[in-house]
């Protein structure tokens, strides 16, 4: 079931490189050689955190061949992450330069 729960990601993710996509996982998968129980947990945890790139793939293979399958072991590394205080203050300028535009 996660094999074709990957696939179906894969095609969603990257619909214009499908080709390119599944073709990097094939040549990277014949160059490891892993056994199908690994390749199993691998896209169970790629189903499980969303991960459908290649890039992706690579991370999740190499997290589960050094035993980091557990929610604390593998950690994402291409979200992007950022104070929201700047969104907050824009907002609060916007609201205020609004207010004035009204009254005045």
């Amino acid at each position: 079931m996660d094999f074709q729960h990957f696939v179906n990601g894969v095609k969603k993710e990257n619909p214009r490189y499908l080709v390119e996509q599944f073709s990097q996982i094939e040549k990277f998968l014949e160059k490891e050689d892993p056994d199908r129980a690994t390749v199993a947990v691998v896209m169970k945890v790629c189903c499980e955190k969303w991960r459908y790139r290649f890039s992706q793939f690579k991370e999740v293979y190499a997290a589960v061949k050094n035993g980091e399958t557990g929610d604390t072991g593998y950690i994402p590394n291409e979200v992007q992450k950022q104070n929201l205080s700047l969104y907050q203050k824009a907002f609060d300028e916007r609201c205020a330069a609004a207010g004035k535009e009204a009254a005045g």
